[in-house]
């Protein structure tokens, strides 16, 4: 390194120079504006995710679940006891469970955050990494210019790209 530059002016040049698009999720795990709240809830525990773009079915952005929101519009209810027996009405999430006709009582619509803050492919990383900070974001959906979603860009990324440069 330079002893011209800091290690912080090394940092931005890395953040600037580098696009969004070499740094997000491309295998994107989605749900339909018309699905049943209860196959976000399925893809959020088989996935390990927080959080699902929803679209439309020509692959329109249209909104985002996060579990935080699922969880406030219905509480999951504790399992007591050792273990619960297989029950295909009942969505099972470590130790808690869902009745699926609890959460398929739910709009998606009413449950998801409509007004979602996104940015293009071509960003740089600075931009990502200030609006995560400053809006309190643990991801930003990635769309081209017709509002398609060809991306996302979570908390987890950013910390993978950071850990990569330190390593080199």
């Amino acid at each position: 390194m330079s002893s011209n530059h800091s290690e912080d002016y090394y940092i931005r040049v890395l953040c600037n120079e580098t696009k969004i698009k070499e740094i997000m999720s491309t295998k994107l795990i989605t749900i339909y504006e018309d699905d049943d709240v209860s196959v976000a809830e399925e893809k959020f525990i088989s996935h390990g995710i927080y959080y699902l773009p929803v679209v439309s079915h020509d692959g329109q952005l249209k909104g985002l679940l996060s579990q935080k929101y699922l969880y406030k519009a219905q509480s999951p209810r504790k399992i007591v006891g050792n273990n619960m027996d297989y029950d295909p009405d009942k969505l099972v999430d470590g130790s808690s469970y869902y009745p699926k006709e609890a959460l398929d009582s739910l709009i998606l619509s009413n449950i998801m955050n409509h007004g979602v803050f996104t940015l293009s492919p071509e960003d740089p990383v600075k931009d990502a990494i200030l609006n995560m900070i400053n809006k309190k974001l643990g991801c930003i959906p990635i769309v081209e210019k017709d509002q398609k979603l060809c991306g996302i860009l979570t908390q987890q990324n950013i910390i993978a790209f950071m850990a990569q440069a330190l390593k080199e």
